[in-house]
């Protein structure tokens, strides 16, 4: 099981996640939003990935997203979903709990998803449709998944 995060340290990307040399950092990239989660780690992450398969997930064209990276998302019918630099916060959502007789430990939360981040300026259960809504429908959002997932161009950055 997963250890839990203290409140203080906000999650960063894990490096064995972004594979060197798969993403071309500063030069736009066309691909389509996704999320990652590994068992034992501590949530979801939000992803970019330019090879998206409902069979796989392979982590070498798995981009984790960072604060600076600049993303364009598309809606469904092509126009612009939203567009500008990710600035991840670690308070929207955050539930406190107990582990291991000690208090202080906690999570961001979204539908029953332990998640890391969300865009400052929104709200958590629209943040994290963006990147499931093609898998899981977020009672708050959605009755039912999207067919497929967003496409989105993304900048990153090292």
């Amino acid at each position: 099981m997963a250890e839990p995060m203290q409140k203080e340290k906000p999650l960063e990307s894990s490096g064995d996640q972004d594979k060197p040399g798969t993403i071309v950092y500063d030069v736009p990239i066309e691909g389509t939003l996704d999320w990652s989660y590994e068992p034992g780690s501590d949530g979801v992450r939000w992803a970019f990935t330019t090879d998206y398969s409902t069979a796989t997930r392979p982590f070498q064209n798995l981009h984790i997203l960072h604060d600076g990276d600049t993303l364009t998302i598309y809606a469904e019918d092509a126009s612009v979903r939203w567009s500008g630099v990710i600035s991840l916060e670690y308070d929207t959502g955050w539930r406190t709990f107990t582990h291991r007789g000690e208090p202080d430990f906690g999570q961001q939360e979204v539908g029953g998803f332990w998640v890391n981040g969300v865009q400052r300026g929104w709200a958590l259960a629209d943040w994290a449709d963006l990147f499931f809504g093609h898998e899981v429908a977020l009672p708050a959002v959605r009755e039912t998944v999207r067919a497929l997932p967003l496409k989105a161009v993304l900048v990153a950055t090292p």
